[in-house]
């Protein structure tokens, strides 16, 4: 649904919010989701409007309490309007990991953001919210998108049969891989867009779509970013110490597997982050995510070097990409 400006000024009037306070929209993001901020006594606050997806508000208030329960820094709910799909949220500040991470902080930052990350995989079920598990429809879907939007739309490649069956393959090792390992509670997009620096911690947003997946994910998401690119040895370092956050809880799933999965486990996520940017651009007109384009296929090429089955991968990848406009 549509919501307006004036819907939300007569709800704030009605929970004796100032309403006479202008509402400023603000840069959204991939989804269809919008976020006003507002003042009220000189603090700021958000509006976060579902638009389409009111399931989503049931699930962002669930994991909010749940993780909240956990100590992590999610936003306070100050109120609920279901029939408008929008909630009054604290103001964490515009200080995005995106905007203010550089050499200098990164270690810091990061390191807090990995702390944040292994209490995220100790969260269990989640009361009044349904956790998918990554594996039974998403991981597929996720490439399926990347096939069509990306390969066949983006890039206007036409697979022959031949090329159809070798990316079927690809995509069910890519499933085999991530199902070998332990599964946990995901944020589903930890990324450098969706934490904050605030007080000293780590602010997470965008978590409705919270779900069990493969322990790795969120930590690629955040440390393999198609926005902030690092040295392959930082990365290394830091995936590393998240290891050792971890490890004891998965007595089985050793560092030198880790290192493994999360090459294997990039794969899956940056295909799939291709297929969004391509997404955007085709159907949405929006060619922001154009520029992160080179720098996903920059984490995508080297992995597919580096594993000898999945040279032939490699080899039609970049025969793809040679049409990308």
């Amino acid at each position: 649904m549509n919501v307006t400006v004036a819907q939300l000024s007569t709800w704030l009037q009605e929970i004796n919010f100032d309403a006479s306070t202008p509402l400023t929209l603000l840069v959204g993001d991939a989804s269809s989701r919008q976020y006003y901020r507002c003042q009220q006594a000189e603090r700021s606050y958000l509006i976060m409007v579902s638009g389409l997806e009111p399931t989503a508000l049931r699930n962002f208030i669930a994991v909010d309490r749940a993780w909240t329960a956990l100590q992590l820094k999610v936003p306070t709910i100050y109120a609920e309007n279901h029939s408008l799909h929008c909630l009054l949220l604290e103001d964490f500040g515009d200080n995005l990991y995106n905007s203010i991470l550089i050499e200098q902080n990164m270690e810091a930052l990061y390191g807090k953001a990995l702390a944040a990350l292994a209490t995220i995989q100790t969260c269990g079920a989640i009361p009044g919210h349904t956790m998918i598990n990554f594996l039974d429809e998403i991981c597929l879907r996720d490439l399926m998108i990347w096939r069509e939007w990306f390969v066949e739309k983006l890039c206007a490649y036409s697979l022959n049969e031949a090329e159809r069956q070798e990316l079927d393959h690809f995509f069910t090792l890519l499933q085999t891989q991530a199902a070998a390992q332990p599964q946990v509670c995901i944020h589903r997009d930890y990324h450098s867009r969706n934490l904050l620096a605030v007080d000293n911690d780590v602010g997470i947003i965008d978590f409705q779509d919270a779900m069990w997946g493969p322990v790795c994910y969120d930590v690629v998401s955040l440390l393999r970013d198609c926005y902030r690119v690092w040295p392959a040895a930082q990365v290394e370092k830091l995936l590393r110490q998240f290891y050792r956050l971890i490890g004891d809880r998965h007595p089985h799933f050793s560092e030198a597997d880790f290192m493994t999965a999360c090459d294997w486990m990039g794969l899956q996520r940056h295909l799939k982050a291709l297929g969004t940017f391509a997404r955007k651009i085709k159907r949405d007109n929006d060619e922001r995510y154009r520029t992160a384009i080179p720098a996903t296929l920059n984490y995508i090429l080297p992995v597919l070097e580096k594993y000898s089955e999945l040279k032939s991968i490699k080899k039609l990848l970049e025969q793809i990409c040679i049409k990308q406009p």
